[in-house]
């Protein structure tokens, strides 16, 4: 693998680590500044729906997330990139979340998501500066979930739009173990 390669990849787990380093804080600012405000996700939370935008997510950073006083410690496993030609990347990986629960009790819980990150410069190229006009509108990205017998999914991202500063999480797809 080629350094370059290697170092977009580094960049990719890094931001990835920011942007739950941002959740384990309850810092709204910064997982906006790291997301799209058109994001689409599966979370648990969801109950199984696709989720698409921010507010179901500032819910969570308004009424949980912003007044948890106790300690989280996350660690991303086995972190697997896959580099979506130059300026896109989706990453897997498996979040191992470390916690004191109400009864003050360490607890673990274990989660796999994968992440679609595209970057603004690419975006912004690829919209003909159109981007500030999509954002918000009826044409955002489509998701096709498969999801296999086992549980388990795979994400198929059929277009990108939209995108956020330095890059930004299309396609947020969790899966808890507690």
């Amino acid at each position: 693998m080629s350094n370059k390669l290697s170092a977009r990849k580094q960049e990719i787990i890094k931001i990835t680590e920011q942007l739950i380093e941002a959740v384990n804080n309850g810092d709204f600012e910064a997982y906006a500044k790291i997301c799209d405000p058109g994001l689409t996700s599966f979370e648990p939370e969801g109950l199984g729906n696709l989720v698409e935008g921010m507010d179901f997510h500032r819910f969570y950073f308004d009424n949980l997330l912003s007044k948890n006083s106790k300690p989280i410690h996350t660690t991303i496993l086995n972190p697997h990139v896959h580099m979506i030609g130059d300026d896109a990347a989706c990453i897997a990986y498996i979040r191992l979340t470390q916690f004191v629960d109400l009864q003050g009790h360490p607890r673990s819980s274990q989660s796999e998501e994968t992440r679609v990150y595209e970057s603004e410069e690419e975006a912004e190229r690829s919209r003909g500066g159109i981007l500030d006009k999509i954002r918000g509108s009826s044409e955002e990205r489509e998701v096709q979930a498969d999801v296999d017998a086992g549980g388990g999914a795979e994400r198929s991202l059929k277009r990108f739009l939209g995108s956020s500063l330095s890059s930004c999480a299309l396609l947020s797809h969790r899966r808890s173990h507690d």
